[in-house]
């Protein structure tokens, strides 16, 4: 059974905010009811990145990214970036490589990789599939040093996939875990199915699944029906 993609479809992961959370999606208030947590959060950013406040236009994408108003966060993203903010610089250096797979991004991804944790996985992610493994497994070690939690689940997939060590492969998943990362859930679960724990890739399939991970809600359900 395959690990998560390094870069799935949806790119919630990789590509989240740096530093913080994903955001929950993004709504429209309903046209004669009260203005939603959301509504309100997205007004309020709106606001701010108006005033010329770069950060907060950066918040602001990633909000309309996760809600899939891509065209949204591509403009305000742009305006952070055009401010000279080097977070957002380095985030669109890695949405365009998620969406181009163009190599010649990899001076981009450099440039952002110690600003943006979405920078770094994106230049350890073209690393690898352009054949220099040490060198992406390096990338992410550094990012993991430097307590930036969104390098541990494409470290772990290196260290499994690539060098065929499952031992750090899974200490990496668990210190994605501890940092508040739910698809290190379904990746450890993955793991531990490989290695015929089925009670404990179940109970992190169930974890991941719970906090939003389509991919592991499939798989438990693949799992249990199997069993």
């Amino acid at each position: 059974m395959p690990l998560d993609p390094q870069f799935p479809s949806d790119d919630d992961h990789l590509v989240a905010r740096s530093p913080g959370d994903p955001a929950e999606p993004a709504q429209d208030p309903t046209p004669d009811g009260p203005d939603t947590v959301e509504t309100l959060r997205e007004r309020s950013l709106r606001e701010a990145a108006e005033r010329g406040d770069a950060p907060a236009a950066l918040e602001l994408a990633h909000l309309l990214r996760e809600a899939g108003r891509h065209l949204e966060s591509w403009h305000w993203a742009q305006l952070a970036a055009d401010a000279g903010n080097l977070t957002a610089a380095g985030t669109l250096a890695c949405w365009r490589w998620v969406e181009s797979r163009d190599t010649a991004l990899e001076p981009q991804l450099r440039a952002g990789a110690d600003h943006s944790h979405s920078a770094r996985a994106g230049l350890a992610d073209l690393l690898r599939v352009t054949g220099r493994v040490e060198e992406a497994r390096s990338v992410l070690e550094r990012g993991a040093v430097r307590g930036e939690v969104a390098s541990w689940l494409p470290l772990g997939n290196i260290y499994r996939e690539e060098l065929d060590d499952v031992v750090a492969a899974e200490a990496a998943y668990r210190a994605g875990i501890e940092g508040g990362d739910i698809h290190s859930h379904h990746n450890l679960g993955v793991l531990l199915l490989g290695a015929g724990d089925v009670d404990g890739a179940i109970e992190h399939f169930s974890i991941a699944a719970a906090g939003g991970d389509e991919l592991a809600a499939r798989v438990l359900r693949q799992v249990i029906s199997e069993g």
